[in-house]
């Protein structure tokens, strides 16, 4: 199973905010946006900001903002100069986007004024602070092209393993004794998804904490500890990824599918463990043998 490469892009490329939102529209619980030829807008340095309270204050060009049920409430229930002075500032520092969060409506009133400016809204069911959090990882994954992942990574036989998991499953403990088989240790934790010159996916791990690993029963350690310097690397080419997840009816057994990664789809190794059962080296071993009957 190959990996399908995404058409690399020119470092001079303009990102529009239809760009932006392409195909994440339903990831950020929004239906429809309002004035949406505000989207050809080109943005120069996309940044979320979430507001709770309509003050008027300074804001950095082409910022989202996010109006959280408080700021949408004191919105309603101000004076007129108030919400004049509040929609003014957007568009006085040009605002690329308006969304509302945990909510289905769009005000009226909140309507009519931003319709005296060409700036685009929606609104989304999704909590402000989730909201947030997904918006900032659809810049860092279109604009800096990169994205964060909580997992590990390895390399095995020369090719790059992302396991994905929740905590506490084993994915650490596994990685651990993969690199005394040989295995090579990339990152644990947060695991960084980029790509390279060449335009192809890489894992590492992120800056600030690359060096060291955590487990419950020793806490924060250093990795070069326990893991000789032989078997670390900074990053490898991502090839294959596998999904962790407790099942009542889990049993080991592993299903393969795809998935995808920064618009690169990669095969997909989904193991069902039983829900008091750990991610081991043994189950990590079944996983790759399954990757390679289809290679």
């Amino acid at each position: 199973m190959s990996l399908v490469e995404h058409k690399k892009s020119s470092h001079n490329e303009q990102m529009t905010l239809r760009d932006l939102l392409q195909g994440r529209l339903s990831f950020l619980g929004i239906e429809a946006i309002i004035r949406p030829e505000g989207l050809r807008k080109v943005l120069i340095r996309p940044h979320v900001k979430c507001r709770r309270s309509i003050v008027v204050s300074h804001l950095a060009q082409d910022a989202i903002v996010i109006l959280s049920p408080g700021a949408q409430e004191k919105f309603l229930t101000s004076d007129e100069p108030v919400r004049q002075a509040f929609i003014g500032n957007l568009a006085l520092c040009k605002t690329a986007f308006v969304v509302l969060a945990q909510t289905m409506t769009y005000p009226a009133s909140l309507r009519s004024k931003l319709g005296h400016w060409p700036i685009p809204a929606a609104v989304s069911t999704l909590h402000e602070n989730l909201l947030e959090s997904r918006f900032k990882a659809i810049i860092c994954e279109k604009i800096r092209k990169c994205v964060t992942v909580h997992g590990v990574a390895m390399e095995a036989e020369g090719r790059g393993l992302l396991v994905r998991g929740a905590s506490g499953i084993g994915k650490t403990t596994t990685l651990l004794q993969a690199t005394r088989e040989g295995y090579v240790w990339i990152a644990d934790d947060r695991v960084v998804v980029r790509r390279n010159h060449r335009n192809q996916l890489v894992v590492s791990g992120q800056k600030k904490i690359r060096d060291y690993f955590h487990t419950k029963e020793d806490g924060i350690m250093a990795v070069n500890r326990l893991v000789h310097a032989s078997q670390i690397k900074k990053e490898t080419q991502l090839a294959f990824v596998i999904d962790v997840v407790r099942t009542a009816a889990g049993d080991g057994t592993c299903r393969l599918d795809e998935t995808e990664i920064m618009e690169t789809r990669l095969p997909l190794i989904q193991m069902h463990i039983p829900q008091t059962g750990y991610f081991n080296k043994n189950l990590l071993s079944k996983a790759i043998q399954k990757i390679c009957e289809v290679d």
